[in-house]
């Protein structure tokens, strides 16, 4: 097993297949729904912060200490190095369905953009300079999210080409965030028991508080997410959001 912090877990979706990282570059993979766990090298010493498998579980990135990002191709029994282009610690990856393109947070602000599995990172604007923790993207690779210090909540309309700042409602740190498939609405949680739903394109959200009262199926009502949109994605949507696992 691992020693010290786990910081994240990413799974494929057929949940059979699933990928743990941790300090000290340490990483263990699944097979088998998590039964069995067996390590695989990593090849570097750094502490990985985040991890994340595109939809069949065969590609993915983990990211973490000094602009660390490594790939595999295999569902995580490989893994080499690529060069991230700066020095900052990473703490969030985001995976497209494909594979192919990928999007990485971390300290400071920093945002960066992947269309060619890894090959070439390219820095973005957020357009802040606060602790970036988590990011999520929409199927399309369009709409996106992400969350960090203070309540600091990002939104991209264009897969990351631009950020916007958004109004979060808390001043607490926000940890971790997922989306539903259209990127309509999102889960953001933090510190403090802080959980946020946020529906567009009113963007109303709901506070923990709202949730504990109204329960899921309330939550759901009183959102009124648009037409088309599945509203058992909020179901999904914190599930997945257990499966990420912080330090603290």
């Amino acid at each position: 097993g691992l020693e010290g912090s786990i910081w994240a877990v990413a799974a494929g979706a057929d949940r059979l297949h699933a990928i743990a990282v941790a300090n000290g570059g340490r990483i263990v993979g699944t097979d088998d729904g998590g039964q069995v766990w067996t390590e695989r090298k990593s090849g570097t010493d750094r502490t990985l912060r985040s991890v994340g498998l595109a939809r069949e579980g065969r590609f993915g990135w983990a990211v973490g200490e000094d602009g660390t990002i490594l790939r595999t191709e295999d569902g995580g029994t490989n893994w080499w190095i690529q060069d991230s282009g700066m020095g900052r610690t990473l703490t969030g990856v985001a995976v497209s369905p494909d594979g192919k393109i990928g999007w990485a947070v971390g300290l400071a602000g920093a945002v960066l953009r992947t269309e060619n599995g890894g090959t070439t990172w390219a820095r973005q604007v957020s357009g802040t300079d606060k602790d970036l923790a988590a990011v999520a993207m929409a199927v399309d690779g369009l709409l996106g999210w992400a969350v960090g210090a203070d309540g600091t909540l990002l939104h991209t309309p264009n897969g990351g080409r631009k950020w916007a700042t958004m109004t979060s409602a808390t001043g607490h740190e926000l940890r971790a965030v997922v989306a539903s498939s259209d990127g309509q609405r999102v889960l953001a949680v933090g510190g403090k028991g802080t959980t946020l739903l946020y529906a567009m394109p009113d963007f109303a959200f709901l506070t923990s508080d709202t949730l504990d009262a109204a329960g899921v199926e309330g939550a759901i009502a009183a959102l009124k997410p648009p037409s088309g949109v599945n509203a058992g994605a909020l179901d999904q949507a914190r599930t997945n959001a257990i499966l990420r696992i912080d330090a603290g």
